[in-house]
């Protein structure tokens, strides 16, 4: 059977939270004609707030908190600064349309972040990128059962603030087809932390770091695949 996903079409798809704080603080006009929100000149104001906000923003105002269960839920920072400016526009025809888009984006961003933290758990829960798990965009597609396009714009500026209080963006929990990538760059770096490696420079060959990280670290890599990250 055909795999058909349901398609999204919301002019502030793609948008992150912040973006949309942002869209409904300085750009959203008191409008009184009923086909504003899927406007032109609404989607003009939309790709003026898109990549708008700074990066360290996004790490200082994350959008989803975990509990000690890795359990998330939408910033109450977050959520009173959108609430308190969808009020100011109640009475705009388009209101309650906008409103509903954005309950349907953080509903879908809160399943896609109770996903990403049930499957990487263990990687959430000891740092330690050899427990990352292998997941693609493709994979959170299918969760949500949307199309692909409707996925990736979802993931855009997600933050997610871990019990510990760190901050990371939830595609850092999507490695994808980087995931080996990530996981020889880490055995490498363990690697020049012993002498018996690496002293300024590496000790070995490229063929015999290739065992070691097969035997430390459980990793099946080549020569040339060692050789492509040990310079990083």
């Amino acid at each position: 059977m055909a795999d058909i996903a349901t398609t999204i079409r919301s002019p502030i798809l793609g948008l992150s939270l912040l973006e949309i704080a942002a869209l409904l603080e300085i750009e959203v006009p008191h409008r009184t004609d009923n086909n504003y929100y899927r406007s032109e000149e609404f989607r003009a104001h939309c790709k003026r707030v898109k990549g708008s906000i700074d990066t360290d923003s996004y790490y200082e105002r994350p959008q989803y908190l975990l509990n000690d269960h890795f359990y998330p839920r939408f910033s109450p920072v977050l959520e009173r600064r959108i609430s308190r400016d969808l009020h100011k526009i109640r009475n705009a025809p388009f209101a309650n349309q906008l409103h509903d888009d954005i309950d349907w984006i953080t509903e879908r961003q809160a399943d896609i972040v109770k996903y990403l933290c049930g499957t990487q758990e263990r990687y959430l829960t000891s740092g330690n990128p050899l427990d990352l798990q292998n997941m693609t965009s493709a994979d959170i597609r299918r969760h949500i059962d949307y199309d692909q396009s409707t996925a990736n714009r979802l993931l855009q500026g997600l933050t997610i603030r871990l019990p510990n209080h760190e901050v990371i963006f939830a595609k850092n929990l999507v490695p994808g087809n980087g995931l080996m990538g990530i996981k020889i760059r880490y055995a490498l770096d363990q690697l020049k932390g012993d002498i018996d490696y690496y002293e300024s420079e590496w000790k070995n060959t490229s063929q015999e770091l290739a065992a070691v990280i097969s035997q430390k670290f459980g990793l099946e890599v080549s020569e040339r695949t060692v050789r492509k990250y040990w310079k990083d």
